[in-house]
């Protein structure tokens, strides 16, 4: 993108007045400062938007502190893509403040290759929370040679296998995880200091002893950690007391992360709620760890506003959501314009993105969306990706597909898997088939297939009732509204 206006061009001219460090001060005093940095704020946008990469990072950062993530990480993203070395900072701390750390570390290294030494430790932090201490130690020296102190302080604590001084500051170093020796090295030093009651060092504790599966004991250090009142020591108290007596019974801990303002407490202690009907204080959960930049929270608002009646609130939380690559969102936009809006031609498209991204409930439909139009071999091809990710409803689909070419049993096998398949995981509904296309098969088969259905069908399970109402009906080649899995909440 060009900066080729004179908006362009005047905006960095007055930018170079009004910082000392290479950012804008903000406008202190009286008369009329307010006006003016609002007037600053209003030409830094214009010219962001007429390309300048430094307006666009300074933008974005003035969005991120604004309560805007979403926002921000457009304008960081454009500003990062034309090489400005602070968007890529920025950029990766607010993906890492979003709990998006894999998409976060490129940027922060492309910052830190380009000289942003306060990375470094962010960067240092990153892998010794993924347990790879050599990474680790290599980013934490770079920090401390570069005078961070609690990145010096840290680094004391980690082994050093070599049993020498600790490697040259800068990004060079071992990439990989130490061996399992290394990493008892790393746990003794840890405890050391834990015991000595450093929060910093509980929580590194912590996360090392989950990563082994200690959750008893990481939920311990925690919990001491998580006195001090950091949102994320709490948080991982929460997640570890969920993982060992389920999210219910976590429920205190995650609202004790959430008043501390953690966005992904937020968004669980809302899914907790939802499942419960209490959609009111839902809302005001998703609200909070949707503006905090968890996106998960818009999906989920979306659900609930739907089946509220309210579409348009639905499909803004939805489209807002897909902006951020979310394929959940992608699907249930597809549901909503197509049985909301009765928009067949949008609701593929989306469809179609969610099930290239992999989303299964999108296979499904993508698949019905083909079937609908004769074209079975793409539609079992759909059906049988959605089936392989563990989608019921693209089991049930499969196998009528294949009953329909005569295929009864392996038809039989994804029939039986669809009744076995489990639910998404805490807080999403677990996928429901839509009805399925009709065809014909041997007869034989199809009547084994109806006999097994018959008891789960007897019994309620709709699946299966979905399932034998297809196969009642099998004969011809006219192609039926198979539906949708429902919305993924």
């Amino acid at each position: 993108m060009g900066d080729g206006t004179g908006r362009g061009r005047w905006w960095r001219r007055r930018r170079g007045r009004a910082g000392d460090a290479g950012g804008p001060r903000r406008a202190g005093g009286e008369g009329g400062a307010g006006g003016a940095e609002e007037v600053l704020g209003e030409l830094t946008r214009l010219a962001a938007e007429a390309g300048d990469p430094q307006a666009m990072t300074f933008h974005g950062m003035a969005l991120a502190a604004g309560g805007d993530p979403a926002g921000a990480e457009r304008w960081l993203r454009a500003a990062a893509g034309a090489g400005e070395a602070d968007a890529a900072a920025g950029l990766g701390l607010l993906l890492l403040a979003r709990d998006r750390p894999e998409e976060a570390e490129p940027h922060l290294r492309t910052a830190a290759d380009a000289g942003r030494t306060d990375v470094f430790g962010v960067l240092g932090l990153l892998y010794l929370q993924r347990g790879d201490t050599g990474g680790a130690r290599t980013w934490l020296n770079a920090a401390a040679a570069a005078g961070d102190g609690r990145s010096a302080r840290l680094l004391g604590l980690l082994p050093d296998p070599r049993g020498q001084a600790a490697g040259p500051a800068g990004p060079d170093g071992p990439d990989g995880p130490d061996g399992p020796d290394d990493l008892e090295e790393l746990e003794e030093l840890l405890r050391r200091s834990a015991g000595r009651g450093d929060p910093g060092a509980l929580f590194c504790l912590g996360l090392l002893l989950a990563r082994r599966g200690d959750l008893a004991e990481a939920e311990d250090c925690f919990a001491l950690a998580g006195e001090s009142g950091d949102p994320e020591a709490l948080a991982h108290r929460a997640y570890a007391h969920a993982r060992r007596h389920g999210e219910e019974s976590a429920e205190v801990h995650y609202r004790r992360a959430a008043e501390a303002g953690h966005p992904a407490a937020r968004h669980a202690v809302g899914a907790l709620l939802h499942a419960r009907g209490e959609t009111a204080e839902a809302e005001r959960h998703y609200r909070l760890a949707a503006a905090g930049g968890h996106h998960d929270s818009l999906v989920n608002l979306g659900v609930l506003l739907r089946r509220r009646g309210d579409l348009d609130g639905a499909e803004d939380c939805y489209r807002r959501a897909v902006a951020l690559g979310d394929a959940d969102a992608m699907n249930n936009l597809g549901n909503l314009l197509r049985e909301d809006r009765g928009d067949l031609a949008g609701a593929e498209e989306w469809y179609r993105r969610a099930a290239e991204a992999g989303n299964a409930d999108a296979q499904a439909s993508y698949g019905a969306v083909h079937a609908g139009r004769g074209e079975w071999g793409r539609a079992e091809e759909w059906f049988r990706r959605s089936a392989e990710n563990g989608c019921a409803a693209g089991m049930i689909n499969l196998a009528q597909a294949l009953a329909r070419r005569g295929l009864g049993h392996e038809a039989e096998r994804w029939l039986r898997a669809a009744q076995k398949a489990g639910p998404a995981g805490p807080g999403r509904t677990p996928p429901r088939p839509g009805r399925p296309p009709s065809g014909p098969g041997p007869s034989d088969d199809l009547d084994r297939i109806a006999d097994w259905l018959g008891g789960p069908a007897a019994r309620g399970d709709e699946d299966a009732r979905a399932a034998l109402d297809m196969l009642r009906r099998a004969a011809g080649d006219g192609a039926q509204d198979t539906g949708t899995p429902p919305d993924r909440a």
